[in-house]
């Protein structure tokens, strides 16, 4: 099986946080004539865990639910960035807390493929402690929440915890806490 060939890719949107593509194809099955895709930034995630063996959370409103979510701290590379970076500088933003050590790499994944072509790199970090206050960017605002590791294990997936990626990113550390015991 080869892949459709794009003959051309034209911008048909311009939005704050993703651009909209429609790539003209040659050889799409079907007959398949253009195809749309959403090209976004990179994005990270990180899951910062305090010597206490509390995870630290951002409950936070999203628009695409029209309700609120809790999460790990994360969000966009920023133009020049590398992943480990912007996950440090989202941690620090997002809840005022950093890690006095280097961040792990848990992975990473393209988040939605049929529609997006970006990346989603997920960190851990360990013996985070609050430096001071969150610094949030423009249109953003959260609660930081501090909560035990083994009471996130049980409710993950219910309730507040719904975002699927950030329920990947806090199981990929589940996995990498479990490995060093």
């Amino acid at each position: 099986m080869l892949p459709p060939k794009r003959r051309a890719t034209h911008v048909v949107g311009r939005y704050r946080i993703f651009d909209v593509l429609r790539h003209d194809l040659d050889g799409a099955p079907g007959g398949l004539a253009d195809a749309y895709a959403l090209e976004v930034r990179d994005w990270v995630a990180v899951v910062p865990v305090t010597p206490q063996g509390e995870l630290v959370l951002v409950r936070q409103y999203r628009h695409g639910i029209d309700g609120f979510t809790v999460e790990v701290p994360g969000g966009m590379l920023d133009e020049g960035e590398s992943p480990a970076e912007a996950a440090a500088r989202e941690l620090r933003e997002e809840t005022g807390f950093v890690s006095p050590r280097p961040l792990e790499l848990l992975g990473s994944a393209h988040p939605n493929p049929p529609l997006q072509g970006n990346r989603y790199s997920m960190f851990l970090a360990l013996d985070v402690e609050r430096l001071g206050a969150p610094a949030f960017d423009v249109g953003e605002e959260c609660e930081v929440l501090l909560r035990p590791l083994d009471e996130v294990r049980r409710t993950l997936g219910e309730g507040e915890m719904t975002h699927a990626l950030v329920n990947y990113a806090i199981v990929r550390a589940f996995d990498a806490l479990a490995a060093r015991r």
